[in-house]
């Protein structure tokens, strides 16, 4: 057990510290004290990527780029990260689906997929040609 929660909570606290050093630093005229605020602001957000790494949830991680210079959150084809590959197969499977449903004109159903991909933090963006996906 590595309790996690605990360790969330932990993230969480040093978060609010960064928070409080910002709020210090832009209060703070005196170049002198901003400078030494923002060395402890840095820390935090390392300390903070540090233990989200730990994790596997570091936003910035290899892990989570993609090949094509998309935000780490965004969706396309071509992944060579068999997670993001995974899970692109998986929507472009429920958005082919969702598009059967609209020319059959099964708009419940077609809604529902949209829903439930929305629910999941899936954005879904049709256009005149095809829909696409990104995470929100």
């Amino acid at each position: 057990d590595i309790n996690v929660s605990g360790a969330i909570a932990e993230i969480f606290t040093t978060i609010r510290q960064g928070n409080t050093l910002i709020d210090d630093c832009s209060k703070d005229s005196s170049q002198a004290q901003s400078e030494s605020v923002q060395k402890l602001i840095y820390l935090a957000v390392l300390q903070v990527r540090a233990m989200l790494d730990t994790l596997g949830l570091d936003p910035y991680a290899q892990t989570w780029a993609s090949n094509d210079n998309q935000s780490p959150a965004e969706g396309s084809n071509g992944k060579e990260n068999k997670e993001h590959s995974a899970l692109d197969s998986l929507i472009t499977l429920q958005l082919k689906a969702r598009a059967d449903a609209r020319k059959a004109k099964d708009f419940a159903t077609a809604d529902a997929i949209r829903d439930a991909l929305n629910n999941a933090g899936i954005v879904i963006v049709d256009t005149s040609q095809e829909s696409s996906w990104h995470l929100q």
